[in-house]
């Protein structure tokens, strides 16, 4: 009886195990097998591979910019847009099925651009010239040029940016032209001016900074009528650059100047018809280094903010009125007191 016991419960325990073995279906985990994940500024396409994947998979972006485009059970395809901003961003693909959850990060770079930093080219004596501008970028690059300077303004590629080359000007006035780099939302104006010493001559409108310790100044003040700029009557082939200023010190500074490289050039010292309890007047210079009886100080082109050609300082080195025991200037009788001018803004007036 024991023994037919015995066979049953055996017989009963191989059937269980059977049972078990049969039931017992492991399922297989949803893997990333390899992804894109690293994105330049101009985007493009990207895959996601995956591994025991089926057609009930859930994949959603959390970003509008990172777009799922397809899915089935093993490829994920999904679109990253252009980047325009210089900033890098990210994004995240959730990969669902069923209770399994798999997420892969997108990182985008922001648009890298190098480009040249000077915009303004000058051309003395109206000639013709070429200027290689530096624009690289991680994006695409447009240049355009402005209607009024196409008819003698153009431009070929060159290796890290563009060679811009203008034509001789005789049309008898001066001339400038725009050309505008673009790159995703870097968009750089550059200007090509072309002139003669002709147009740099007449009567000008602006304003100087005035500034003495001294005599409690510091200030902008308009420049006066009659703010000129005319040939020598000497006929030496200097120019005569006129500042009146009257209403401040009673009286109109008078510099000569030589015209070079497309630049009016003051060289000090130069008497002023100036004098005051405290000294005679001389034009000297100055800048953040220190005073200097001689020097050069330039006046030359440039483009102000309201679009047009003015004339302003070439340099740091700027005029400044000294004072002096004597009429002759010199470094031993220099009073130490002067009115400083580190700042002038000349634009022609239109007649």
């Amino acid at each position: 009886m024991n023994k037919i016991l015995y066979t049953l419960l055996a017989i009963l325990c191989i059937g269980v195990s059977a049972c078990s073995d049969d039931d017992a279906v492991e399922v297989a985990s949803l893997n990333i097998v390899q992804s894109t994940v690293d994105f330049s500024a101009a985007g493009g396409e990207g895959f996601i591979t995956l591994e025991n994947g089926n057609d009930n998979l859930e994949v959603l972006s959390n970003m509008e910019w990172c777009s799922i485009k397809s899915v089935t059970s093993d490829k994920i395809t999904f679109n990253v847009a252009l980047n325009n901003d210089l900033v890098t961003r990210a994004a995240a693909i959730t990969v669902k099925l069923g209770g399994e959850m798999k997420r892969v990060s997108i990182t985008q770079s922001g648009v890298i651009a190098k480009y040249a930093s000077d915009t303004f080219y000058r051309y003395s004596e109206n000639v013709a010239f070429s200027r290689t501008i530096n624009f690289t970028s991680t994006l695409p690059v447009s240049v355009s040029i402005n209607s009024d300077a196409q008819d003698w303004l153009s431009y070929t590629n060159a290796e890290g940016g563009y060679v811009f080359t203008g034509t001789a000007n005789d049309t008898g006035s001066a001339r400038l032209g725009k050309a505008t780099i673009s790159s995703g939302s870097t968009s750089v104006d550059y200007y090509f001016y072309q002139y003669g010493i002709d147009d740099l001559l007449g009567q000008y409108a602006g304003a100087i900074q005035v500034y003495s310790d001294v005599f409690g100044l510091d200030g902008a003040l308009p420049l006066e009528d009659n703010t000129l700029i005319t040939s020598s009557v000497t006929g030496d082939g200097t120019y005569l650059i006129q500042l009146p200023m009257l209403n401040l010190l009673g009286a109109v500074l008078k510099m000569t100047a030589t015209y070079r490289n497309g630049a009016f050039v003051i060289t000090t010292p130069q008497q002023q018809a100036y004098q005051i309890s405290a000294g005679y007047g001389s034009i000297i210079a100055k800048s953040d280094d220190g005073l200097y009886l001689q020097a050069s100080i330039l006046i030359a082109p440039t483009l102000l903010s309201n679009g047009r050609i003015g004339l302003v300082y070439g340099s740091d080195v700027y005029p400044i009125l000294g004072l002096f025991k004597n009429r002759v200037p010199t470094a031993n009788n220099y009073t130490g007191y002067s009115i400083d001018f580190p700042v002038l803004l000349m634009q022609k007036v239109v007649q």
